[in-house]
């Protein structure tokens, strides 16, 4: 079937779509280094932004800001929490599974869409969400998701 209904279960297959390029392997996570000493590195909302948003640049706006929009609202969760009395370390601890979800849903959509959907985004959220483990992390890589998003709509040829 064209769906993708049928599909080989090898000694390399682990079931489901396409994955993201290797096979049906989920990506490992890579280092991710969000600040230099006490602050965030210039770099991370700058020059890697824009290297992303070039990987990504086949992603449609709509995915894009689908997934911006989950963190966003993460975020914004966090903030309430901080607004009823919690600390932001505890907000994001409350909310972490939250945000460890947007990898099986990068996933889901790559599953989904295939080619369609580029395999550095998968592992753009691969990284991330294993390398946000406090507030202070989360905070840096909402603030380089939104300068990536910036340079993406700047590039986008939809």
């Amino acid at each position: 079937m064209s769906n993708g209904m049928h599909r080989r279960h090898g000694p390399q297959s682990r079931g489901g779509h396409g994955g993201p390029g290797r096979g049906n392997a989920v990506p490992q996570p890579r280092t991710v280094t969000y600040f230099d000493g006490d602050h965030i590195r210039p770099a991370l909302v700058d020059r890697e932004a824009q290297d992303w948003a070039e990987k990504i640049s086949g992603l449609k706006s709509t995915q894009l800001r689908r997934f911006f929009d989950e963190v966003k609202a993460i975020q914004r969760q966090i903030e309430l929490a901080v607004g009823g009395g919690a600390e932001h370390d505890e907000a994001f601890r409350r909310v972490r599974p939250r945000f460890a979800m947007l990898k099986a849903k990068v996933l889901y959509a790559k599953g989904r869409l295939g080619n369609h959907f580029p395999d550095a985004f998968v592992q753009f959220f691969v990284d991330h969400t294993h390398a946000a483990k406090t507030y202070r992390d989360f905070s840096a890589f909402v603030q380089h998701f939104e300068a990536v998003v910036g340079f993406h709509k700047f590039l986008a040829k939809e």
